[in-house]
């Protein structure tokens, strides 16, 4: 049987660091029809390869790009929230 390696990673903000969960959470959702079909319009297609983007390594505060994860084999992106 082939091994599993679970390693945890963080998004970062849009400031270059670790999102904390201000970051990542709201009180209220004040978007609307509009900016979900802005959304809908722009988010990759089934067919589309997903982009990159930084993530840190809960464990060591490494940073590494999502490509570097693909490039190791299966990745598996699991969305959550801290609440």
């Amino acid at each position: 049987p082939a091994s599993v390696q679970v390693t945890q990673y963080l998004p970062h903000n849009d400031k270059g660091g670790a999102m904390s969960a201000t970051d990542y959470n709201y009180d209220v959702f004040t978007g609307g029809q509009e900016d979900f079909l802005d959304f809908a319009m722009h988010a990759p297609k089934v067919t589309m390869r997903a982009p990159s983007f930084a993530l840190e390594e809960l464990a060591t505060g490494e940073t590494i790009e999502m490509k570097d994860l693909w490039k190791k084999g299966v990745t598996v992106i699991e969305f959550g929230s801290f609440t």
